[in-house]
């Protein structure tokens, strides 16, 4: 490369200046950093060397000889200089990194467009989950070495982290993401989540630009930032276009255009956290684009396709962790021969939830009985077992009874009583001592997944059948409840984040609960709300049902 001639000005070369000695700031305080602005910092000169700056004078008017000229460069080599409303030095010794004027200039462009609380460490994120220490060691291992080994044994550069409601997807993904930003291998992430009141964390439209906008603003990708200025600058317009559109332009082509000047050692991985709480975005208050009705499936596929292709791009150089419930949409998706992933992890007993749920139990009462001063038997083995046993594996439930234990003017004795008592009544009242919902945040949940079938109350009294009889085969069920084949599919398949459904090969086992407080859900009206089935309303199925099939058994026997 050829030698560029750049004059750096007074302030520049003062604050860059190497200084002898600890002693020389001591002895000279009067010394210090002018505030006078750059004269010109887009200007470009002819000569490298730079004149001396005007030190102030001393307190005791005592004067100095003026520094000998300096060239910055001397003995300088492997050094770029980019000027382009940005000046970025870089060089075996040098290195200046661009001013505010483009981050500000960039920002200008995307503020509308990015979704600043869908990153890891965003202030509307600051109360969410995060693997309470020593817990979900297994699993985050196995996420670390598939980040440092860069997927290289695998078919592809895409890990899904995948598992029932309430197993803890989120706050692996927070931990990783945490971990990954102090090491500086985080690129970008995005946490989606339908109950934010943020519609940029809710809807695709964001997507694309606020992973941009994170790149960006790393450490190792500056030369990405000034090729993605250039990119928006040459279509203000990008935002309002396709994700993949926004791709091109946001990603790939800045990361192109960058490629050779890319530090080797920079970021690694861009987190996706919740891709199953895609919403639709509605036009008007309708869901009909060009006249079709668009689902939230719809959405969450074509995020998935936008992040299939960026992982098959060889200008993309960062592998993606995507975590989220295991909707029929996205396992579909995934599960076909084209798209291949790196790593599918399922959230199940092989990592031993029960011990990671026990440890975070034991260590919250813990830091509860040093709050109040209990006694170190509190709260006893059996009641530990008791919760464990209620989680069935999924971290959610006992987050939500410590949240609902400490979070009350209550003395955490009987919170915890309360919890244990709630029972469902005859009249499927639960019963609790303060009248209030302990397990309000569990049953918020339990309520989203349910009006993803597209039939939740009729969803609501299947599910509640096969709780009565939960050892009756899956084909059994299927004949009972089915008035056309395919019915229970079609019923069923938006909540396996819920209930397992046997595939067609094992239509002999039945359909399992992944959690065991979701059949004490179904059968509280009180929890339940506008979703509750009655027992009325399920003998009054089972006598319809009964009545359907021996009208077929008598129509079978008279042919």
């Amino acid at each position: 490369m050829g030698k560029i001639g750049c004059p750096i000005p007074a302030a520049a070369y003062h604050r860059f200046r190497p200084v002898k000695s600890r002693r020389e700031c001591v002895d000279r305080p009067w010394i210090r950093t002018p505030t006078r602005p750059f004269a010109n910092e887009e200007q470009v000169a002819t000569t490298s060397s730079v004149q001396p700056m005007e030190e102030d004078t001393p307190p005791n008017q005592q004067s100095f000889p003026s520094a000998p000229p300096v060239n910055m460069f001397m003995n300088a080599s492997h050094f770029t200089i980019s000027t382009q409303n940005n000046t970025f030095i870089s060089g075996d010794s040098y290195t200046v990194i661009h001013n505010t004027r483009s981050s500000t200039r960039l920002f200008d462009y995307m503020r509308e467009y990015i979704a600043t609380g869908a990153a890891h460490n965003s202030g509307e994120r600051c109360d969410a989950p995060k693997c309470h220490p020593e817990t979900r060691v297994a699993v985050q291992e196995d996420i670390f070495g598939w980040i440092d080994d860069g997927g290289a044994d695998e078919p592809g550069r895409i890990m899904w982290v995948t598992g029932p409601a309430g197993t803890g997807k989120t706050a692996i993904a927070a931990s990783i993401a945490e971990a990954c930003h102090g090491r500086g291998l985080l690129a970008a992430s995005f946490f989606f989540s339908a109950f934010s009141g943020s519609l940029n964390r809710r809807l695709k439209r964001s997507f694309v630009a606020t992973l941009a906008y994170q790149l960006a603003h790393h450490p190792g990708l500056q030369h990405f930032a000034n090729k993605l200025l250039a990119s928006i600058e040459r279509d203000p317009t990008i935002f309002t276009k396709g994700l993949q559109y926004q791709a091109e332009a946001l990603l790939l082509g800045p990361l192109r255009d960058s490629r050779g000047l890319r530090d080797k050692a920079g970021p690694k991985v861009i987190i996706v956290d919740g891709l199953d709480e895609v919403e639709v975005e509605r036009l008007n208050g309708s869901s009909l684009w060009n006249g079709a009705e668009r689902t939230n499936e719809n959405d969450q596929v074509e995020i998935l396709s936008l992040l299939t292709g960026l992982a098959q791009d060889p200008s993309f150089p960062f592998q993606i962790l995507l975590a989220s419930r295991p909707e029929r949409a996205i396992e579909d998706f995934l599960s076909t021969s084209d798209n291949d992933i790196a790593y599918k992890i399922f959230l199940d007993s092989q990592y031993n939830p029960d011990a990671d749920i026990e440890l975070f139990l034991k260590a919250k009462f813990s830091f509860i009985r040093r709050r109040y001063g209990l006694s170190p038997s509190w709260p006893g083995q059996t009641a530990i077992h008791w919760i464990v046993k209620k989680a069935s594996g999924q971290f959610i439930y006992p987050a939500t009874v410590i949240r609902f234990i400490m979070n009350s003017r209550k003395l955490p004795q009987a919170q915890l009583d309360e919890i244990m008592k709630l029972k469902t009544g005859k009249r499927g009242r639960s019963v609790g001592a303060g009248g209030a919902n302990p397990l309000a945040p569990l049953d918020q949940l339990y309520s989203h997944v349910l009006r993803a079938s597209p039939d939740p109350k009729l969803a609501v009294t299947w599910l509640r059948l096969i709780y009565c009889i939960p050892d009756a085969p899956a084909v059994f069920w299927k004949g009972f409840f089915e008035t056309m084949e395919g019915e229970a599919n079609h019923v069923l398949g938006n909540l396996v984040s819920l209930v397992y459904l046997p595939p067609s090969e094992e239509a002999r086992a039945p359909f399992r609960f992944y959690h065991q407080s979701l059949g004490d859900f179904l059968s509280d009206k009180a929890r339940c709300k506008d979703l509750f089935v009655d027992d009325d309303a399920l003998k009054s199925l089972c006598a319809k049902r009964f009545t359907h099939i021996l009208k077929e058994i008598d129509r079978s026997s008279s042919v």
